[in-house]
């Protein structure tokens, strides 16, 4: 009778703790429970939050990336006389880079923050000639060029590196720019353009000055 009465206490012991275990999963379903190891990671919940971190993070995309690409690099001159006559041809500003490549900190820094984006290079397509007048300490210029830059250095009355003239074919500067702290290249370019139109009227002759020769 006592074997009896413990097989029968232990089945109904069994049956539920199996109830339970039962009632425990069912409830855990029932509150949403996924396992982040399972066959549950593309569950609406995950897949949104997912989508979230995607769309939060600053990855280029597609379309981006291409337009990117297919903005030519333009070119550098080193020749004043080049510069001028494609601004010539081309109706376009000088910009003149006067920079120490290989010493100078914040040149570098314009050349991979501003010169090297973009946003700047599809300004300078359309609308300047780039000229670099480069002051480098262990690389050799040829010597044409090097005396070039120191003429242009003096001429301008350049001090300080980096500093960027915007000047038309006449060598009249129409705008002066430098590193600007802080700025993306789309806001260097913004701050370049509102300094040509506020200095429309006010151009800055150099023609004239005696023994300088004239850029024409």
């Amino acid at each position: 009778m006592s074997r009896n009465f413990r097989r029968d206490s232990f089945f109904i012991a069994s049956m539920i703790a199996t109830l339970f275990v039962s009632a425990t999963f069912t409830g855990c379903a029932k509150d949403g429970f996924e396992d982040p190891f399972g066959s549950q990671l593309d569950s609406p919940s995950i897949a949104a939050a997912r989508q979230e971190i995607l769309q939060q993070s600053p990855r280029p995309t597609i379309q981006q990336t291409s337009f990117e690409a297919q903005i030519p690099d333009p070119k550098w001159h080193d020749s004043l006389n080049s510069a001028i006559a494609e601004a010539k041809m081309t109706n376009k500003l000088i910009l003149a880079d006067f920079t120490g490549s290989d010493w100078c900190h914040f040149c570098v820094k314009l050349d991979d923050e501003i010169f090297s984006k973009p946003e700047f290079k599809a300004w300078a397509n359309d609308n300047v000639v780039l000229l670099k007048i480069d002051f480098p300490k262990r690389t050799q210029l040829p010597p044409q060029i090097r005396k070039q830059n120191e003429m242009l250095k003096s001429r301008y009355q350049i001090s300080a590196y980096p500093t960027v003239l915007l000047m038309d074919v006449e060598g009249n500067v129409r705008a002066k720019m430098a590193y600007e702290r802080g700025k993306s290249a789309s806001q260097w370019v913004q701050i370049a353009e509102a300094r040509l139109q506020h200095n429309a009227s006010r151009t800055q002759s150099i023609a004239t000055r005696p023994n300088v020769p004239n850029l024409r």
